[in-house]
């Protein structure tokens, strides 16, 4: 099944598949172990067996157990008997030395080594080889042939192929003959129990080792992968049989196991939250705990978060996140615009899932408030003002959402031209203006969203000009010495009337 695996996910999904193999215990790399010795030798005498463990920590335990057809010969404790030769500042080794100097039975050997961390993890290094009686001539033919399976991949997830590695050869370095089983693993089937003739009855396959895929080199390591296309999702074995025939009933063999889980089916991914968002300065919450593995369930998902907005030229990703458990993301609301919130979930095999999420976070414009020498106006009002008289403009309580409170423009146009710039402000008549303007608020966000006000200024009528109040009193002051220049003479035209006697 074919993947468009952006080069992000290529590289998440490599740490998740080299961290897959440690435990979340473990605290740091995990320990080294390694002979000095190889694969697939010939002991014919007595043997000193030598290599080292390198790690962070002391280990709180090692041991060793030597094994011939999975029965036990000998195994000891030698936790106390390893030697520090080299210590760094981050790193340790410890040697140790085991010598195999009893009497054993010609026969196919495994020298199985232990290290227990103090996590509590169990590591193991398996080294194989051949003992030769030293009294007879041993019949070789009658040696199956060594096989070591690289645990490294041990319970790891596969989708669509099995990758597995390892050692085997026959006593006389030449290339055995390998077939492979896989099995549904259930309580009845377990991978150290299973015997040979078990394996014989289970239907097996060939490993034709004929391309840079399946190869058995001369030094008897090899690497092959199975197809997956017939399994479905579940717990399975992986038997690996080693014969010294190209026959398997016939000759001898020997058999070794691995498990692993397949599982083929993406995550459903979902996305729970608000798809049209206000602007403002809270994050909002988007929840994908719905989201799950149908086999697996949640665990072990790693999660991948891109915000992005949208504009006509691009995606632009705004922030990009991801991590285990990360069942839920916030993102910011301070900018408004189209946006998307993509999830892509990637399960332990590889598998993805992808959702997304179109949202649409809404500007809210500026409200604007308007208050002129004291007075709040509002859009439309007229105001007359005297010749010569100067208005205080203040528009500082015009209000917007939180985000964008402090960054708010104050643009004052008379005529529809700009002309002052600020919250407050204090202006005089235009010179050029006789009858009267139109003055315009212009209140504009950070996203270039405005709310305008508008107000006709005019010139107050109520004041009459100067000349008529000298006319006013002149013709008063006329009129008062009319009247008294009136009553005077006819005062003196009474006085002089004759009188009759």
């Amino acid at each position: 099944m074919k993947k468009h695996i952006s080069l992000i996910v290529v590289i998440i999904f490599s740490l998740i598949i080299q961290s897959s193999n440690v435990s979340a215990n473990t605290a740091g790399n995990i320990p080294i172990i390694s002979f000095d010795n190889e694969q697939g030798m010939t002991i014919v005498s007595t043997t000193s067996i030598s290599g080292y463990i390198e790690d962070e920590e002391e280990p709180t335990s090692i041991w060793w157990t030597l094994l011939s057809d999975s029965s036990i010969i000998n195994s000891d404790i030698i936790t106390d008997k390893v030697s520090i030769v080299n210590s760094t500042e981050n790193r340790t080794k410890w040697t140790f030395n085991i010598n195999i100097d009893y009497e054993i039975n010609s026969c196919t050997c495994y020298l199985e080594m232990y290290v227990q961390t103090e996590s509590g993890q169990i590591f193991t290094e398996v080294l194989s080889f051949y003992i030769l009686e030293e009294t007879e001539s041993a019949d070789t033919k009658l040696l199956a042939p060594a096989l070591v399976i690289d645990k490294d991949q041990e319970n790891s997830w596969f989708s669509d192929y099995f990758h597995f590695t390892g050692f085997t050869n026959k006593i006389d370095n030449s290339n055995p003959y390998m077939t492979y089983s896989i099995q549904l693993q259930s309580q009845n089937l377990d991978c150290r129990d299973t015997s040979n003739e078990q394996y014989l009855d289970m239907e097996y396959s060939d490993i034709i080792f004929d391309d840079s895929i399946y190869r058995l080199e001369n030094s008897g390591n090899f690497h092959a992968r199975v197809n997956l296309n017939n399994f479905s999702d579940g717990n399975y074995v992986m038997y690996v049989g080693s014969h010294s025939d190209k026959s398997p009933i016939e000759g001898t063999m020997s058999m070794d196991c691995i498990k692993f889980r397949i599982d083929k089916t993406s995550p459903t991914v979902s996305i729970n939250g608000l798809t049209k968002i206000v602007e403002g300065s809270e994050n909002i919450q988007f929840d994908a705990s719905d989201s799950l593995d149908p086999q697996w369930g949640r665990s072990e998902l790693y999660y991948i978060w891109t915000f992005s907005k949208n504009t006509s030229f691009d995606n632009t990703p705004v922030f990009i996140k991801s991590g285990r458990e990360m069942m839920s993301m916030n993102i910011p609301t301070n900018d408004s615009g189209h946006f998307q919130l993509k999830l892509q979930i990637i399960d332990k095999a590889g598998n993805i899932g992808t959702n997304k999420l179109d949202i649409i976070i809404e500007n809210i414009p500026p409200f604007v408030r308007l208050n002129v020498n004291d007075q709040s106006q509002f859009d439309g009002d007229t105001i007359d003002i005297k010749e010569g008289e100067s208005i205080y403009l203040d528009a500082s309580e015009s209000s917007d959402t939180v985000n964008d409170a402090n960054s708010l423009r104050y643009i004052w146009k008379i005529n529809n031209i700009p002309t002052y710039e600020g919250s407050t402000r204090e202006i005089e008549w235009p010179e050029d203006i006789r009858d009267g303007y139109i003055l315009t608020l212009e209140v504009i966000d950070n996203d270039n969203q405005a709310s305008t006000i508008s107000l006709i200024i005019g010139k107050s009528q109520t004041d009459a000009p100067f000349n008529i109040y000298i006319l006013f009193l002149l013709g008063s002051f006329g009129f008062l010495i009319y009247s008294i220049s009136s009553y005077r003479r006819k005062r003196q035209k009474q006085e002089n009337i004759p009188k009759w006697v």
